[in-house]
C-alpha cells in the first residue's frame, strides 16, 4: 500500500489507468454512484466508483488528499478510466466496517480526536457529506478502532451525487454540521472546545504551498481559484477559535 505522503503529493494529471479489463463482481455497488467491487490482474480487490463528470472524480481525489493532509485517514483512491468513464478506485479494506449511529454515542478519546479532524477537514473542503446519509461515509478499523473517511465526493462545489453547490470562503459548515442530521448525530456529542482548539494548532502547521500543490496536480482547470478559497476557509476557521 502506498504511503500517505506519496498519496498526497503524487500527480493526478498523469495518464489515467484504464481498468476496463478488470473483473467486476455482480450486484456489488455501494452508495449512489455507479460502480462496484473489481479485481485487478493480480486478484487484488478494489472498490470502483464511476462519474458522469470527470471533474467530480478529480474533485473527490483532491479533497481526499486534503483530508489526508489535515490528519484524516482516507482509503487513498486513485483516478481510473473504465469504458470511457473516469472514476476512482481504492484497494478494498476488509478490516474496515460501517457502524450504526449508536456507535458514536460511546467513542474512545482517540476516536473523538479522529472525529474532530474530520469535522475541521469537512469545513475547510465544504464536504457536507462527510458522515453520509446512512452514517456510511465513516468506517472503523475492526482491530485498532481508528476512523477512516470513505467518501469525499460532496466537496468543493459538488454535491455527493454530482449536482453543484456554492463554494465560497464562508465557513457556515462549522455550524450546520453540528445542527443538521445526519452529521449532527456524529459531531454534536463528540466535539469539545478543548479538542477543537488542540487540532487547530495542527491545522496552523498546514502549509498553503502544500494546498496549492495538491490542487495544481488535480487536473482541475480552476485549481488556482479552488486553492485560494480553501486557504481562505482554513484561515477563517483558525481565526474563529481566537
Amino acid at each position: 500500500m502506498k504511503s500517505y505522503s506519496t498519496f498526497i503529493f503524487e500527480s493526478s494529471d498523469e495518464k489515467i489507468k484504464d481498468i476496463s479489463h478488470w473483473r467486476e463482481e455482480e450486484y456489488s455497488q455501494m452508495g449512489s454512484n455507479p460502480g462496484g467491487i473489481h479485481y485487478d490482474e493480480t486478484g487484488t480487490k478494489h472498490y470502483v466508483k464511476l462519474y458522469s463528470n470527470p471533474d467530480h472524480a478529480k474533485t473527490e481525489l483532491a479533497s481526499a488528499k486534503l483530508h489526508q493532509l489535515l490528519g484524516v485517514r482516507t482509503v487513498m483512491p486513485k483516478l481510473i478510466r473504465k469504458n470511457g468513464k473516469v472514476g476512482l478506485a481504492s484497494v478494498y479494506r476488509d478490516n474496515l466496517k460501517v457502524e450504526s449511529p449508536y456507535f458514536y454515542d460511546h467513542l474512545k478519546p482517540h476516536q473523538k480526536n479522529d472525529i474532530t479532524k474530520m469535522y475541521h477537514a469537512a469545513i475547510i473542503t465544504n464536504n457536507r457529506d462527510i458522515v453520509g446519509l446512512e452514517h456510511d461515509n465513516i468506517m472503523v478499523d475492526k482491530k485498532t478502532g481508528e476512523l477512516h473517511s470513505l467518501d469525499q465526493g460532496g466537496s468543493f462545489s459538488f454535491r455527493a451525487q454530482g449536482g453543484k453547490k456554492e463554494f465560497t470562503d464562508n465557513i457556515d459548515e462549522k455550524d450546520s454540521l453540528r445542527k443538521y442530521r445526519p452529521a449532527a448525530d456524529v459531531f454534536n456529542s463528540n466535539l469539545s472546545i478543548e479538542d477543537e482548539k488542540a487540532n487547530i494548532e495542527n491545522i496552523k502547521q498546514v502549509k498553503d504551498s502544500d494546498i496549492k500543490d495538491i490542487l495544481k496536480s488535480s487536473g482541475l482547470s480552476n485549481h488556482e481559484d479552488l486553492a485560494n478559497i480553501i486557504i481562505s476557509r482554513k484561515n477563517k476557521l483558525i481565526k474563529s477559535y481566537q
